[in-house]
This record gives structure tokens, sequence and C-alpha cells, in this order.
């Protein structure tokens, strides 16, 4: 359903809105992390695609995650997905893409 609604939007001629895009993105980390095993490595890994598909769409980031906090804790304790895109979105802060 997510990775559906985000294919619509990047398929969408024109400027895409990367608010929505972004949102769609962390929507699917945050199922991710909340229907995955906690095994080790698998958060690294959901992460990593999260990072991917945000240079995918033309962004980067420029944030760290705070001293203290795990993304995966924070999907699976932050009580929405909402929630936990806010959240998020906050410590990556987000940016265009810089070209070489």
């Amino acid at each position: 359903f997510i990775w559906g609604q985000l294919y619509d939007e990047m398929r969408k001629p024109g400027n895409k809105d990367v608010d929505v895009v972004g949102n769609y993105i962390l929507y699917m980390v945050y199922y991710f992390f909340n229907l995955m095993p906690l095994s080790r490595g698998s958060s690294a890994v959901a992460y990593t695609v999260a990072l991917g598909l945000f240079l995918a769409v033309g962004r980067e980031t420029t944030g760290k995650i705070p001293q203290g906090k795990e993304v995966d804790l924070e999907a699976m304790i932050g009580g929405s997905v909402e929630n936990f895109a806010k959240h998020v979105k906050e410590w990556l802060a987000l940016k265009k893409l810089s070209k070489p």
C-alpha cells in the first residue's frame, strides 16, 4: 500500500512534493521496524534502505541520530507512524542533494 503511494507520487510529472515522499519513506521504515524480528543488524539494514531511498529522490541527510536514541526503538514505542516520521525527519535534517 505505502510502496504504491510512493510509486504513484514519484511518477507524477513535474515537481515532486518531497515532504510527502519523505513521509512515505519513513512510513515504510516504521512498519519495517515494527514487523521485523528483533535480530542483530536488521535495524541497520532498514535505516540504510531509508537513506538510500532519500538519495534516490534527491535528498541527503545532514543530521545525526541524537545520542541515546535508537531509531528502531522510537518506531516501536513512538505510538504512531506520524509521530515517528515527525521525529526522525527532524533528526535527519534533509536537504536537496548537492551536485558535484
